[in-house]
């Protein structure tokens, strides 16, 4: 299963003129079978092939095109192998059957990864915030930790909670507890660089995954977020606060669970103490 998934992500990372030049280069390689063996219409579904991989991979537009593609190369290895048929309409009347056929099967193929690629989304995405969730974030700061052991660079976490929550669900009702989380969702991630990552881990619970942060640019972000969340719940009349705990680590932890466990500790350390604070401390001096 790693393996077919590590495949398809290669394939998926490959340019769409690529693709199509390789679909290109299949259809007239089965084209030319049909010539040389003199066509029989059983080899008609070898097409499907290129037409499979442009509709999954490169969409329903470039699965469409291949599917046509397809069909007239059929009709034109069909008719230039020297095959014979009663009367010519069974020749073109069996070439439009057959891009028919290419064509249903691409759209059939191209919705189906439509389909798949927004479940994957929705699983991946906090419905609430739009931010991703838990199951995201654990992923990617798997991705994270081994690109900085990797390269040996640094790493930082912030562990976010909003302070007293249920007794902003008291004050405001549930709607407007949802309210106060999409807008801290929304504030953080427009206060950090494009390759930080912001998830809700649930309830009111955020991290932050600052990759190659040392602790003076991680400190400088999580002031400039802090200074930020705060003049937004001001803006917003929210009488709220919120406690940051930040881990920057010279050296990767063992695991993302690992990490996120001593962001959350500290977190609850300034919450233990006074709460509505931001404090950062460097793991491995």
């Amino acid at each position: 299963m790693k393996a077919r998934n590590e495949w398809l992500g290669r394939v998926n990372r490959v340019p769409t003129p690529i693709l199509f030049g390789c679909a290109l280069l299949m259809v007239a390689a089965i084209a030319l079978l049909g010539y040389r063996t003199g066509w029989q219409l059983r080899f008609s579904f070898l097409f499907l092939i290129p037409i499979a991989l442009l509709s999954w991979f490169a969409g329903n537009w470039s699965g469409l095109a291949i599917s046509a593609i397809s069909a007239l190369a059929w009709l034109v290895a069909a008719r230039e192998s020297g095959h014979t048929f009663s009367r010519d309409a069974i020749l073109y009347s069996n070439s439009l059957l057959l891009l028919g056929v290419f064509l249903v099967f691409g759209s059939l193929l191209s919705a189906l990864r439509r389909a798949h690629t927004r479940e994957q989304l929705l699983a991946r995405t906090d419905s609430l915030t739009g931010i991703p969730n838990h199951h995201a974030f654990f992923e990617n700061a798997r991705l994270e930790l081994s690109r900085a052991a990797r390269y040996q660079r640094p790493l930082t976490i912030a562990y976010i909670d909003l302070d007293d929550f249920k007794a902003v669900n008291d004050r405001n009702g549930h709607e407007g507890g949802d309210r106060l989380l999409a807008l801290t969702a929304a504030t953080i991630q427009n206060a950090i660089r494009a390759t930080d990552l912001v998830a809700r881990l649930g309830g009111d619970e955020f991290c932050v995954l600052l990759p190659e942060a040392g602790p003076a640019e991680a400190t400088a972000t999580l002031r400039k977020l802090e200074a930020q969340l705060k003049a937004a719940l001001v803006r917003e009349r929210w009488d709220a606060t919120f406690s940051m705990g930040a881990v920057v680590f010279r050296a990767p932890p063992e695991s993302p669970e690992e990490m996120v466990r001593l962001a959350d500790g500290l977190m609850y350390s300034i919450k233990a103490r006074g709460k509505g604070r931001l404090e950062v401390q460097v793991f491995g001096e």
